[in-house]
């Protein structure tokens, strides 16, 4: 079993513990979100397939939630969802949105784990307007896909303008299937245009 350790975090070197209680009426919780788009607790030891979360209404809830931490509290969590008597503190690894998967809104029973190269050229010669970016692994978190949008920096990793215009980082298997359709000038070291579906977007580079 493939075993990812991320070494702790103590927001500024300040002491807390999960589900600790404030005032006797709210309790704090602390999360981490990697760059794949799982979640867990922030102190858990192992993070792991079988220790992230992966309860779609819970992703939905705290995602769609989720705020920027404008508090004086844990000031190095950035991001926070508040809920009926909860703190929930994130601490990302790059960003809190991280784009997963790329579907075919059409079908029903969408296979977001499908890599087989018969299914990535039926996606590739998708139109856009089709396609649905997941984020955080969770089928419930959408964004419409525009080529257009894609964001790649100078070193090299992938990330894509969202609702908010700003960057979320893409996860590296999506950027792997993303990355095959980049078109690249004679003279330039990173990618100029992405092609899909018989057009050519111009990328970001940032």
């Amino acid at each position: 079993m493939n075993i990812l350790k991320f070494p702790k975090i103590k927001p500024g070197l300040r002491f807390y513990s999960q589900g600790q209680l404030i005032n006797n009426r709210i309790r704090e919780y602390f999360y981490f979100i990697n760059n794949r788009g799982e979640l867990f607790l922030q102190d858990s030891k192992y993070k792991t397939i079988a220790t992230r979360y992966n309860d779609e209404k819970f992703l939905y809830n705290f995602f769609q939630n989720l705020r920027l931490n404008t508090s004086n509290r844990y000031k190095e969590f950035k991001h926070v969802y508040l809920c009926e008597g909860e703190r929930n503190y994130l601490i990302c690894q790059d960003t809190p949105i991280v784009y997963t998967d790329l579907i075919d809104v059409r079908k029903d029973d969408c296979d977001k784990d499908n890599v087989s190269n018969q299914y990535l050229n039926q996606l590739y010669q998708t139109s856009s307007d089709n396609l649905a970016l997941i984020y955080n692994n969770c089928l419930r978190l959408t964004t419409n896909f525009d080529p257009s949008k894609i964001n790649v920096k100078t070193e090299g990793k992938i990330y894509y303008r969202n609702k908010y215009k700003s960057n979320s980082i893409v996860k590296s298997a999506l950027a792997d299937i993303l990355a095959q359709r980049f078109v690249f000038d004679c003279n330039d070291k990173l990618p100029t245009h992405i092609e899909w579906n018989n057009y050519k977007y111009s990328l970001i580079h940032t």
